[in-house]
């Protein structure tokens, strides 16, 4: 029986035909770029295109531990161009890329970013490219400036921040806080953190000083800080970020009181001179018979302020006097005091104020925080210098015979350093 082909049947045939091409050519556009991202296809079979497309092309990650390496090939047809990269928590589309998270603005030629995650999750990238007037073009193709395929980090352990860290203590010892704490699991690098306020959440941690990195395995610390003021502590993963949520538990990682070191007795403050008079002295007794003695007829004037007229004399004598508001010398800080990152226990306590509120010459703060550190008696050395500083801020506060009397202590051990100073304040008060 032969078989008859219409014409609906041959125009059926071939609508077929080309469906079949159709899908085979989409095929080719998703498998093939795909399988360059993943680096399964050389590069040698990926064809430049001739026609000019303004981003970048073979857009690929890598992933080592926390960090994912980025390369790309930029736009062969541009000049000093630049390109803004992109990251988010999901695929980014034009209408999505407000979402995502702008890391950096990168060059021409660079050609490849790390990017260092803080936690787990799967992430995805896109790279614009930046026209002359540093606006984007919004073009995003999948496998060639953007991913579709999320890129995984599983490299941090899943506990919570605060679980790592448990049953946080801090006691005072003769010179230093004791910090102690256990480790619970794996954990990497942690940190402790100082303030003078409790440390409760993360606001609390950034404006505390950080103290010290302790490397894996270590659970104690020794802290040396100034006597007579109370601290607290708190113990912390280096990864630990707001986006982690609760990473302060009080007495897990974070001390619930504070502790302070006493202060010592190896100082005492110089008293301050009366500003009053004093009163003088009449005798109504006899020092030898003690008989009673007759009236000595000295009066005691009494106290009179001075008159206006005088006043105005004075000032007219002052006014074309011109005082010198220039400091009288500079301060000095020593080699030892300059290099923080070398100095350790209370040589880095030394270190601190005189980098701190010495250098900023806030002399008032600088003379209260070396008398505490006076008061735990240093000795040799560190005792010179602490006692070298507090002479110096005694001088610019303007106690230039208190300033004095603190120079002269150090004199026979730093002759060549300390004897400028008391030339220079002899003839102040001369």
């Amino acid at each position: 029986m032969p078989i008859i082909v219409t014409e609906a049947m041959k125009s059926a045939n071939a609508a077929a035909e080309k469906l079949i091409i159709l899908m085979l050519m989409m095929t080719a556009l998703i498998v093939l770029p795909a399988a360059a991202q993943s680096g399964e296809l050389p590069e040698e079979d990926l064809s430049e295109s001739q026609v000019f497309t303004p981003y970048v092309s073979r857009f690929r990650t890598a992933v080592s531990g926390n960090k994912v390496r980025l390369t790309w090939i930029d736009v062969p047809e541009l000049e000093n161009e630049r390109y803004r990269l992109y990251r988010s928590d999901s695929e980014i589309f034009p209408g999505t890329l407000d979402e995502a998270m702008a890391l950096q603005d990168i060059p021409e030629g660079t050609q490849s970013y790390v990017d260092e995650l803080r936690k787990n999750g799967a992430y995805h990238y896109a790279l614009l490219t930046l026209d002359e007037t540093g606006e984007e073009i919004p073009l995003l193709i999948p496998f060639q400036n953007k991913t579709v395929l999320a890129t995984v980090i599983n490299s941090f352990p899943e506990e919570s921040r605060a679980a790592g860290i448990a049953a946080i203590k801090a006691s005072p010892s003769d010179d230093s806080i004791q910090i102690s704490y256990d480790v619970v699991g794996n954990y990497g690098n942690i940190s402790l953190f100082r303030s003078t306020s409790p440390i409760l959440n993360f606001d609390d941690l950034e404006t505390a000083q950080k103290v010290d990195e302790l490397p894996p395995g270590q659970e104690s610390y020794s802290d040396f800080v100034l006597p007579g003021i109370p601290y607290y502590y708190a113990v912390v993963d280096d990864f630990a970020s707001d986006e982690d949520g609760e990473i302060l538990v009080r007495g897990q990682n974070t001390l619930a009181e504070p502790v302070e070191l006493p202060l010592g007795s190896g100082f005492t403050s110089l008293r301050q001179g009366s500003g009053e008079t004093l009163p003088i002295l009449v005798l109504n007794t006899s020092v030898v018979s003690g008989d009673r003695l007759p009236p000595s007829g000295v009066e005691i004037p009494s106290r009179t302020g001075i008159s206006e007229n005088t006043r105005q004399a004075v000032a007219s004598l002052m006014e074309p006097i011109t005082l010198d508001s220039k400091p009288r010398a500079l301060p000095d800080i020593l080699p030892r005091e300059r290099e923080l990152s070398k100095a350790e226990g209370r040589d880095r306590v030394l270190a601190e104020i005189v980098q701190g509120s010495f250098a900023l010459e806030n002399y008032d703060i600088a003379r209260r925080q070396l008398e505490r550190l006076l008061s735990l008696s240093p000795t040799g050395e560190l005792g010179f210098r602490t006692r070298y500083y507090y002479a110096q801020s005694l001088y610019f506060l303007g106690r230039i015979q208190d300033a004095f009397l603190q120079f002269l202590l150090l004199q026979e051990d730093g002759y060549s350093i300390i004897t400028p100073w008391m030339n220079r304040i002899l003839d102040e008060l001369s």
